[in-house]
């Protein structure tokens, strides 16, 4: 299972004052986790978050944290940009092959003075594009 958040406050405490060099970071949201545990119960939204978090291993090994009760944070160090982009796109694929739905914001960088900043950053990236899969998802139910 994935770290506690504890483990990533230790690591924002940690490199609060560090210069970091080639630092990826994702926030991730399941999408729909409510609904799931309101139509098919609690049992099968645990079962989607324990889910999602195997992908978040698989492809982030000890770099992935989960922060709440369906979201996660991806905070890579000295990996180059291509490389993170490529497991960025793993990540979505494979969300989908499980028919996952994720919010993600995403930022790399090569240089990073305040590492709480990059995540913020992500975390709003995340917010807008949880709010255009909500803005999709109404427009759907109208259509119906």
């Amino acid at each position: 299972m994935h770290k506690i958040a504890i483990t990533l406050m230790n690591i924002l405490k940690k490199n609060r004052c560090k210069e970091l060099h080639f630092v990826g970071v994702i926030y991730l949201d399941l999408n729909g986790l409510k609904e799931i545990n309101d139509k098919m119960g609690h049992l099968a939204g645990d079962t989607l978050i324990i889910s999602a978090s195997y992908v978040l291993q698989e492809i982030f090994a000890d770099n992935s944290y989960r922060i709440g009760g369906d979201e996660f944070v991806v905070i890579e160090q000295d990996v180059l940009e291509s490389e993170f982009y490529s497991k960025y796109e793993m990540l979505l694929k494979r969300m989908k092959e499980l028919e996952i739905s994720v919010a993600t914001g995403y930022i790399w960088k090569e240089r990073c003075l305040n590492l709480s900043e990059i995540l913020q950053a992500a975390d709003q990236k995340m917010y807008e594009d949880k709010k255009r899969y909500y803005s999709i998802a109404q427009k759907d139910q109208r259509r119906r």
